[in-house]
C-alpha cells in the first residue's frame, strides 16, 4: 500500500482507515464490548485525524465532512449508551422489501413518520376488498379497426414493403395484388436485363448484347 501513497502523509492515511475499520467494526456488532464513550472517543479521535490532513492531500478538507460523519461521532454514541447496540435497527436486509422504510423514503414528509406509516397500512387494509375490476372494451367503430387505422399507420416504408411482396397491405379495402404499371424493356440498362433474366433461370447471357437481351426479356414475358 505504501507504493501508492504520498510518501509524506502515507503512514497518517493508512492509520486514519485502520482506525476507521475499528469504529466500523464496534457499530456494526450485535453485542459490542465497547462503550458509549469509547466509542465516542474512538470516533472523535477519527474525525481529527480525518481533518488534521486538510491542506496536505486532497479529499480531506473540511467541506468533505458529510453528514454520516457527525452522526457516526454523536448520535451513534447516544444510540449506544441508551440500547447498548445500533445493530437491531438496520434494513440492510430487507431494504427493497421493507413496505414501512418505503412509505417514510417516498410518501412521508417526514413529521410525523409513523403516523403516515400507520395510516397508509390501515387504508390499504380497509380498501382490500375494493380494487378496481377491469371493464369490458367494446370496439364502437369497427370500420376504424377494421381499415382506417391501418391507413393511419401505412407510410412510405409500408408502401414499398407491399410493392415488394406484391400485396396490398395498406390499402385493405382493395383485394388483390397490387397493380404495378406495365415496364418498359427497351429502357432497361444491360446489368438490369441480365438480372431478371437470372431470375427467370435463363443461362448463356454473359457475351449477349442489349438488343439480344431485350429480345430474350420480351419473349419470356
Amino acid at each position: 500500500m505504501m507504493e501508492f501513497l504520498k510518501p509524506e502523509t502515507a503512514e497518517a492515511v493508512i492509520k486514519l482507515w485502520k482506525d476507521f475499520q475499528s469504529v466500523y467494526t464496534v457499530v456494526s456488532n450485535w453485542e459490542p464490548k465497547s462503550s458509549a464513550m469509547e466509542l465516542w472517543k474512538m470516533a472523535k479521535e477519527w474525525v481529527n485525524s480525518f481533518v488534521a490532513l486538510s491542506g496536505k492531500r486532497e479529499g480531506y478538507e473540511r467541506m468533505r465532512v458529510m453528514p454520516y460523519i457527525p452522526i457516526m461521532a454523536v448520535h451513534i454514541p447516544w444510540f449506544f449508551e441508551k440500547y447498548s447496540a445500533v445493530k437491531m435497527f438496520t434494513g440492510q436486509g430487507v431494504k427493497k422489501n421493507d413496505v414501512a422504510r418505503s412509505i417514510v423514503l417516498q410518501k412521508s414528509n417526514k413529521w410525523d413518520s409513523t403516523g403516515d406509516v400507520l395510516r397508509f397500512e390501515s387504508r390499504q387494509w380497509l380498501f382490500k376488498n375494493r380494487e378496481r375490476e377491469p371493464r369490458e372494451y367494446n370496439k364502437r367503430n369497427l370500420e376504424y379497426w377494421n381499415n382506417e387505422i391501418k391507413k393511419k399507420h401505412c407510410g412510405p416504408a409500408q408502401q414499398y414493403r407491399a410493392q415488394d411482396i406484391g400485396e396490398n397491405t395498406c390499402n385493405p379495402s382493395t383485394s388483390g395484388p397490387i397493380q404495378t404499371p406495365p415496364v418498359n424493356i427497351a429502357k432497361m440498362t444491360v446489368p438490369q436485363l441480365k438480372h431478371q433474366l437470372k431470375q427467370k433461370g435463363i443461362k448463356g447471357i454473359s457475351k449477349k448484347s442489349k438488343q439480344e437481351l431485350v429480345d430474350m426479356l420480351t419473349s419470356i414475358i
